[in-house]
């Protein structure tokens, strides 16, 4: 059996094989197999999650070798995971240059507008999205992404249209139902939101019947919550406490306060005061 510290190369090949296959642009992949060893060990930093050590790999190589297109994408791409606002305002200057070059590659436009959104120029965002969405093959993700990128702005009406443009070509899509429940809710069509944020939710919901742990989509359940609550009726309070029972057996600890605060607010409006306060001060 060979030594450690002679495996770690044969890994780093079989995984960039394995990343280089999946890169359907042969010219795009042409490129990368040109590229350095060290480029391709950060490139696969970056796929585990280590945005810090891709980036400053990233860096050290433009600092070396000069910029390149490529290089500028990943290193965008890097900055662009680290996240916050400087780090997007740098992604955006390194993101632009490759989609320049490259207006077809529609995820890495993708990563631009939202390089764009955390710099905090939605406009342009927004147009750019607006621009990928029109061209990009219908069944993409393009319009899921225009859809999320308008509900965060709060501009319901247009992430409503979005979605049901996007349902069209891809009828069973959860994110599309899911971000459209969002939108109605935002438009003040609540009863519509509710009836598809529950179908979502139907979906997504599973009962281990050995553990009676529950697997379902806390995001969509959040929303549904929250809109239970604001009905104020005791029919929909009861569903929002039995969501938050559910939520509370598999939350992270981190979020229970906020669990059993809105726990609280279902029973009060279920007339149990004496189970809500005890939850308000758990």
């Amino acid at each position: 059996r060979p030594p450690r510290s002679t495996l770690f190369p044969y890994t780093t090949l079989f995984r960039s094989e394995i990343f280089l296959g999946g890169i359907e642009d042969e010219d795009v992949a042409a490129q990368y197999r040109q590229t350095s060893r060290p480029f391709l060990e950060a490139v696969l930093l970056l796929q585990d999650g280590k945005a810090d050590e891709a980036a400053a790999s990233f860096e050290q190589l433009l600092a070396r070798e000069g910029a390149t297109p490529l290089l500028q994408l990943e290193l965008g791409r890097a900055l662009l995971f680290r996240g916050g606002a400087t780090d997007a305002a740098q992604a955006v200057e390194h993101l632009r240059t490759w989609v320049t070059q490259h207006p077809d590659d529609f995820g890495a436009s993708t990563s631009l507008a939202e390089a764009l959104r955390q710099a905090e120029r939605p406009d342009e965002a927004t147009e750019l999205l607006f621009q990928i969405a029109e061209r990009a093959p219908r069944a993409s993700l393009a319009l899921q992404h225009l859809a999320e990128h308008l509900v965060t702005l709060g501009n319901w009406a247009e992430a409503a249209e979005a979605c049901e443009e996007g349902l069209r070509h891809r009828p069973r899509s959860a994110e599309l139902k899911q971000l459209l429940g969002l939108s109605l809710h935002g438009l003040g069509r609540h009863a519509e939101a509710v009836k598809l944020l529950e179908a979502v939710l139907r979906r997504r919901w599973r009962l281990n019947p050995e553990t009676g742990e529950v697997e379902f989509d806390p995001a969509t359940a959040a929303v549904l919550i929250r809109i239970y609550l604001a009905a104020r009726e005791l029919n929909q309070a009861e569903r929002a406490a039995d969501l938050l029972g559910a939520m509370e057996r598999e939350a992270p600890e981190a979020e229970l306060p906020g669990i059993h605060l809105a726990t609280a607010e279902a029973l009060l409006l279920l007339g149990r005061t004496e189970e809500a306060d005890r939850k308000s001060v758990v």
